[in-house]
């Protein structure tokens, strides 16, 4: 993980004259986690709710033709359950809320116009563990001037945990910025 976040501060390093090929995004959304919460929680899962939020930012640094090349940080609250734990002579209920910070690095593919595609891959930093993931989007881009746009996107991202897959899908908003 050190080492993939090492090569993207290289990698922006290395690219920083070409300024006016770099675009700086913020995201933020919410959407729907497809996720086994029995496999997850365990047996003693008594509820659990699926709606995911989700927060990152995006940088491209370098831009070939109609692809861009980035990474992305940020976080995901994918979902919570609580399950019933015996305490003493009782049983009490106790909730777990299940969100990882998340590493990426993207590749994005203009279309015609405003559309544009992503695929990404890298790795979800849980409390105690890391799995990795790869994720696709398509969105669309409403430009506010020359160089500011607001990115809209569908995604879907898959993380690939031994146990359970997690499959958010979410609808995003932003601030795209151009230098």
């Amino acid at each position: 993980m050190k080492t993939l976040i090492a090569l993207c501060g290289v990698a922006l390093v290395a690219v920083a004259p070409l300024r006016a090929q770099i675009t700086f995004e913020g995201h933020g959304g919410a959407g729907y986690s497809q996720v086994d919460v029995d496999a997850w929680g365990g047996s003693s899962v008594n509820d659990w709710d699926q709606v995911t939020r989700v927060g990152y930012a995006q940088v491209f640094f370098l831009k070939l033709g109609m692809v861009a090349i980035g990474a992305e940080a940020g976080n995901q609250y994918f979902f919570w359950y609580n399950v019933r734990i015996p305490f003493g002579s009782s049983t009490i209920l106790s909730d777990r809320n299940v969100s990882a910070n998340r590493v990426m690095g993207v590749v994005r593919f203009e279309g015609a116009g405003r559309v544009f595609g992503e695929v990404a891959a890298g790795a979800h930093l849980f409390d105690s563990f890391t799995d990795t993931g790869f994720a696709a989007a398509v969105g669309y881009k409403i430009p506010l001037a020359p160089k500011i746009s607001i990115p809209i996107k569908l995604r879907v991202d898959f993380v690939n945990d031994p146990d359970v897959t997690i499959m958010p899908v979410t609808v995003s908003g932003g601030i795209s910025v151009s230098l």
